[in-house]
């Protein structure tokens, strides 16, 4: 599942950008990983808004912003 997720700088510099070693991540930082990711919203549910906000028309403005969901969900699974 892809996830948008909000977490705040600090914890992802925390998480990320110091190299901290997994056996030295913070209790707060892992709640807090696992609230931004409860708390996430699903690339699917938010291309699916996109298609029901546009209601069926495809402007180019709609089409610019599914083709962008639709680059980044493909780099994803690229990498994995």
């Amino acid at each position: 599942m892809e996830l948008i997720v909000n977490i705040s700088e600090d914890v992802y510099t925390r998480l990320f950008d110091n190299g901290i070693q997994d056996n030295e991540i913070a209790v707060d930082d892992v709640c807090e990983m696992a609230r931004a990711l409860r708390n996430g919203t699903p690339l699917e549910k938010l291309r699916a808004d996109v298609i029901n906000i546009a209601d069926g028309r495809q402007s180019i403005k709609v089409r610019s912003v599914l083709r962008i969901i639709d680059k980044h969900k493909a780099e994803r699974e690229e990498k994995e």
